[in-house]
């Protein structure tokens, strides 16, 4: 059973590994607007066929030649090109489909390159492939609406001269340059800009780890909940409070994060453009603190926990340094900091551990609106198993001791 608690003293810990992984998809949105290109944006170009099949163009086939092989991504059920898709992986040694945005002339011409190649593809005649050359070749951001029932959506293409745009070719499976004439062979290959990243998030064998970000907004994937702590002194007792804020993490808001022990997870990470779009709510109460870098502390006065996994307490927050100073935070971690006037007095002299004398565990587990919450099937401390709580007091549920009110 595992004990979740404050404690004294600290030993392994176990928490968030993040790490850059050019394997990693992540979040991408449709492009409707010149306007939305950035340069160092990175992008992919897709497209579809009349299934509904979604393909991203990939990087230089060598057994094709030279042509941007198609990559199916799937099928959309909705509209044939979604205002956002989600990518597991990309820029494999194999099938490479992001780019970026180098530069944005004042003609609103951009370049799309990868590894300092840039896409090109010759304009003299039709069916051309394209290819990856160090001599830079520019396109123009357009939003084709000649024929909106074969293309009825508002987003951009990419086009080069006055008939050339980057499409997706049914008979070919590749990415060409097509005149726009020729609409009865190809599919146009529409602009998305990445907007979230893939980051590895590794919950350790305690099943718990910590995650901030002071500026992005995290979705959190199926298998993953996330909570902020509180913690209340009562009759000199101190209770700590886990409220489940579920799989959106709002910038700004550090949380403890619980999942399958010894899995690698792959929250979207959202970027600034995106966070400040996605207007989610803040949290308030949260006594879990972050740092976006890795370095000490600075609250004030107080107490400051990290958490780890005693050998023989268990998982639980522990001071991070001798007498609960301020310690080296890592990055994106979050810590748990109490200020000095909760506890009033130096915690030497008062206890201060969830743990009582019998071995319960006074946790607290809410939801949003403060209702008590049980996660995993319910039993009482008989270890009878209720279908419902049936009053206040302490049950067990996800192997913990937790007191409902």
């Amino acid at each position: 059973m595992k004990k979740f608690f404050i404690g004294l003293t600290a030993s392994v810990l176990c928490g968030l590994s993040v790490s850059a992984q050019s394997t990693l998809g992540g979040l991408y949105q449709v492009i409707t607007s010149t306007s939305d290109f950035a340069a160092g944006d990175t992008v992919i170009l897709v497209s579809y066929d009349e299934s509904k099949n979604m393909y991203a163009m990939g990087t230089y086939d060598s057994a094709t030649g030279n042509a941007f092989h198609a990559i199916n991504i799937g099928t959309t059920t909705a509209d044939y090109l979604p205002s956002t898709i989600t990518l597991d992986a990309a820029n494999t040694s194999d099938n490479a489909y992001e780019y970026e945005v180098s530069t944005i002339p004042k003609s609103s011409n951009i370049y799309i390159s990868k590894a300092n190649k840039y896409v090109t593809g010759d304009t003299s005649s039709d069916n051309d492939n394209l290819t990856l050359s160090t001599t830079s070749c520019a396109w123009t951001p357009t939003v084709y609406t000649s024929n909106p029932a074969k293309f009825p959506y508002n987003a951009v293409c990419l086009k080069k001269g006055s008939g050339k745009i980057i499409s997706y070719v049914k008979n070919a499976d590749n990415f060409q340059n097509e005149y726009v004439g020729r609409s009865e062979q190809f599919m146009f290959a529409y602009c998305y800009k990445k907007v979230g990243t893939n980051t590895p998030l590794r919950i350790g064998s305690t099943g718990y780890a910590t995650m901030y970000y002071s500026d992005r907004d995290v979705e959190l994937p199926s298998g993953l909940t996330a909570y902020t702590v509180s913690v209340t002194k009562e009759a000199g007792n101190y209770k700590l409070r886990l409220n489940n804020i579920g799989t959106s993490v709002t910038h700004g808001t550090a949380v403890l994060i619980s999942g399958e022990a010894n899995t690698d997870y792959y929250p979207t990470i959202y970027s600034a453009t995106a966070t400040d779009a996605n207007d989610w709510a803040g949290v308030e109460g949260n006594m879990l603190h972050g740092t976006d870098s890795e370095e000490e502390q600075s609250d004030g006065d107080g107490y400051y926990f990290k958490l780890a996994d005693h050998a023989t307490k268990g998982v639980g927050f522990y001071w991070g340094a001798e007498d609960g100073a301020p310690f080296s935070n890592a990055a994106h971690k979050a810590y748990l900091f109490l200020p000095e006037e909760l506890t009033l007095s130096s915690l030497s002299d008062i206890p201060f551990s969830l743990i009582e004398e019998d071995g319960i565990t006074l946790v607290e587990v809410t939801r949003e609106d403060n209702t008590s919450q049980a996660v995993a099937p319910l039993y009482n401390v008989a270890g009878q198993r209720m279908s419902s709580r049936h009053e206040d007091g302490l049950y067990v549920t996800g192997g913990r001791k937790v007191m409902a009110k």
